[in-house]
């Protein structure tokens, strides 16, 4: 199941085992849907709006009117917990709200210290905590057994560029960026601790912070920064298990992106005309570089078992290179007319997606790599991601034409959908819930 919200005040719930079959349409709001969520069991859907309301549907009672919560102005940011008892909601009078599902004719609780408009809110996986963002520039961080005290406040001086929660949710990595040349770190705060100070890593002349990732077993950070020294930036890599340490520099190139491998063993760093590629387990040795781009690589991701890298370039080119056999010819995909934004490998390692700034999303299948891919056509504008669901069946597409278009790749035509349409901006990340 997959909800959307839009700007033309409805809610669409869209059954993608039948794509077929014409979307459910939720209508009752006054203004623009800012936000949707499904409860974990999928029986009630959540709707926040610009006509200062949230509303509660039965998805099993479709004919049953919605449970109407009034709030004093427009709801940015719903969630769910994970055990479905407690909605969240983040709104424009600077407050975060708490509704106990269980007894809603109670009260909220209303949780207060933002000095701007709330953003989002989502909960942590134990739901234990619940993390808030604000126009503020701080993110607030509500211990839930105790929802009266003061929130722990992550404060950035400036506006938040990356954030990374890591595995087991129980630290949160956040980096920023602004327009003025001055040193930027990254802090590490400790969510278990909430009256603990951020550890800081400090990296020296960071103009900015590009991306932080965590290693699946959260015991390595990996960060990329821009550096006050033109032309020349910095991938590290944190050992987080030795507080005070400084971090590996693996590089002095400027990282775009960074990926870490399934396994955890192996980082890749997107750059100018190349990737560089850490053995995490022999890091005295030198990266892999991988040459060929002839510019910027704009995406890099990794087959599911780890042996394949695909590799999307402004050069208008999509790579795929053999990780076992590194000085082997890359495979060269051509067909896209500007530039690659999103490349992602299907679940069975065989396909690839590319979306592009040319406004068409390919498929390439790795076992034919000289037949021509399939051409999705539709999109108005630049694409800017491009994600597999889970089994393989549907892929989704954004772009900066403000939809996410569903694919069925069962369809030898892999028509489209009913194109949802995001409220006024452009799409730039898609993700899909568990299949």
């Amino acid at each position: 199941m997959l909800a959307s919200g839009s700007a033309d005040k409805t809610v669409r719930l869209w059954n993608l085992s039948q794509t077929g079959v014409a979307p459910i349409v939720l209508s009752g709001h006054e203004e623009s849907i800012t936000s949707v969520a499904l409860s974990p069991d999928g029986r009630v859907l959540a709707s926040g709006s610009q006509d200062n309301t949230i509303r509660l549907w039965n998805l099993l009672q479709s004919n049953t009117p919605p449970t109407l919560i009034r709030q004093n102005l427009p709801v940015r940011s719903v969630s769910f917990s994970p055990d479905g008892y407690m909605l969240a909601s983040g709104s424009e009078d600077k407050t975060v709200r708490l509704w106990d599902l269980r007894q809603p004719s109670d009260k909220p609780t209303i949780l207060t210290g933002h000095l701007e408009a709330v953003n989002s809110v989502a909960f942590s996986s134990d739901g234990q905590t619940l993390a808030s963002d604000s126009d503020d520039m701080t993110v607030s961080l509500w211990e839930l057994v105790l929802p009266s005290a003061a929130p722990t406040v992550l404060r950035q001086m400036d506006a938040v560029s990356s954030l990374a929660f890591s595995p087991d949710t129980s630290s949160l990595a956040s980096g920023s960026q602004s327009d003025h040349w001055k040193e930027h770190d990254v802090k590490l705060w400790n969510l278990r601790q909430p009256d603990t100070k951020p550890i800081i890593l400090t990296i020296p002349n960071s103009a900015g912070i590009y991306s932080v990732a965590f290693r699946r077993d959260g015991q390595m950070l990996a960060t990329s920064a821009d550096s006050m020294d033109e032309g020349i930036g910095g991938v590290q890599l944190w050992n987080l298990n030795r507080s005070g340490t400084k971090p590996i520099v693996l590089s002095e190139a400027r990282g775009y992106s960074l990926a870490f491998s399934p396994d955890g063993e192996t980082l890749a760093s997107a750059g100018y005309k190349q990737i560089q590629i850490w053995n995490l387990r022999q890091l005295e040795n030198k990266p892999l570089i991988l040459e060929g781009h002839e510019n910027y690589v704009t995406s890099v991701a990794f087959s599911p078992d780890g042996h394949s890298l695909a590799s999307g370039s402004k050069d208008n080119t999509v790579r795929v290179w053999n990780l076992n056999e590194p000085n082997a010819a890359p495979i060269i995909l051509r067909g896209h007319d500007q530039a690659i934004t999103s490349v992602a490998f299907g679940p069975d390692g065989q396909t690839i997606a590319s979306g592009s700034e040319d406004k068409t999303v390919r498929l390439w299948n790795l076992q034919q790599p000289d037949t021509d891919p399939i051409v999705l056509s539709g999109h108005e504008d630049k694409v800017r991601s491009v994600a597999f669901s889970p089994d393989g069946q549907t892929l989704a597409s954004s772009s900066n034409d403000q939809t996410v278009r569903l694919w069925t790749l069962a369809s030898s035509r892999c028509c489209p959908y009913h194109p949802t349409r995001c409220s006024g901006i452009a799409c730039r990340w898609i993700k899909f819930s568990g299949v």
